[in-house]
């Protein structure tokens, strides 16, 4: 964000500029919680707001992906400010929480995402 500002001394003009800086946030995150099944990829998406832009990492089980967790079918597209972890999940462990975790220099954030086993749809009989 960017502010423009004058000021006044006695007849003399002069111009500025001033930018705020603040800490990272999730304002603009669009989900918290995902679907998928029979082991159909899936993005998970995460969009930090911060001035400087945040550096974003994601993490399982309190292990971050890509660094703790080496795992071909978690796949990070992205630092910041947006992220998208895609996940393939092959079985059960897949699923569960994943938290992108957003660094700038005036702070961090969490934001969590719930990845769930969903059902694929099944045909229902009609009765007339």
């Amino acid at each position: 964000m960017s502010i423009n500002f004058y000021l006044f001394i006695n007849i003399f003009f002069k111009t500025g500029h001033i930018q705020v800086e603040f800490g990272p946030t999730f304002e603009e995150q669009p989900m918290t919680e995902q679907w998928s099944w029979d082991q159909n990829p899936i993005n998970l998406t995460c969009i930090a707001t911060g001035i400087p832009n945040a550096t974003n990492t994601w993490w399982s089980r309190d292990r971050e992906i890509d660094r703790e967790i080496i795992d071909r079918n978690l796949k990070v597209v992205g630092h910041g400010p947006r992220s998208d972890l895609i996940v393939t999940p092959l079985d059960l462990q897949y699923y569960g929480r994943y938290t992108c975790k957003a660094v700038n220099p005036h702070g961090e954030a969490f934001q969590e995402i719930i990845l769930n086993e969903a059902r694929e749809p099944s045909y229902i009989p009609v009765s007339y």
